[in-house]
């Protein structure tokens, strides 16, 4: 017996379902845009609005404190604060780097970049972040990279974006605020004594666990 070509309204109720499950937004249109269950997480960089009141692009020295967009697609968080020097701070979070605004060419030429203030700026305090490990008054050392290692510096920012964005303007329920959390996004424990007697398999175990957790 030949099966009814009749189509079953149930059913195509739920293919619309399962379409408008698998959908998006888009910050800058307010549409949709699909996605396959099988493709990639979208990416979370796409969730993140220009911050209210601002335009798409601004200088460095203009932008609020909190999260922003560099010029070559970085997610960032900018912390001012004042020390002896009247240092103002740019912490690039999908890489670890530090900008220290106490040398006079440096704050210059951050006051200069073109960035994109992000809707969470608004949120964040103005605090110099704690446990940093880093001292403006000398050089930096340079971000440990275990996690960059093990998974990609592309899945690493992706990830780090994602943690960014899910706990942009939250202050934790012990005080911590996000520019703390920022901070701290790169622990420690993977330092040279400890990564000689773990190896370097146990590193990236631990910091894709921490990532994770």
């Amino acid at each position: 017996m030949a099966e009814s070509m009749t189509p079953n309204p149930s059913s195509e109720r739920l293919g619309e379902e399962n379409e408008r499950a698998q959908s998006v937004p888009c910050a800058d249109a307010g549409t949709h845009i699909p996605r396959s269950p099988e493709g990639p997480s979208p990416d979370p960089v796409a969730a993140l609005r220009v911050a209210p009141g601002y335009r798409r692009r601004v200088s460095l020295a203009e932008c609020p404190v909190g999260l922003f967009m560099s010029a070559s697609g970085e997610v960032c968080l900018k912390t001012e604060y004042r020390t002896a020097g009247g240092a103002i701070e740019a912490y690039i979070a999908s890489s670890g780097e530090f900008f220290w605004g106490d040398q006079p060419q440096t704050v210059e030429s951050q006051a200069q970049q073109v960035v994109t203030p992000l809707e969470a700026a608004r949120d964040m305090g103005s605090r110099a972040p704690q446990g940093a490990g880093c001292d403006p008054g000398r050089d930096n050392p340079p971000p440990s990279q275990p996690l960059r290692e093990a998974v990609g510096r592309e899945e690493f920012e992706r990830r780090f974006i994602e943690k960014m964005v899910a706990v942009a303007g939250e202050t934790f329920a012990d005080g911590e605020s996000v520019c703390e959390y920022a901070a701290q996004a790169a622990p420690t424990y993977w330092e040279e004594p400890w990564q000689r007697e773990e190896g370097p398999e146990a590193c990236a175990l631990a910091d894709i666990n921490y990532w994770e957790g």
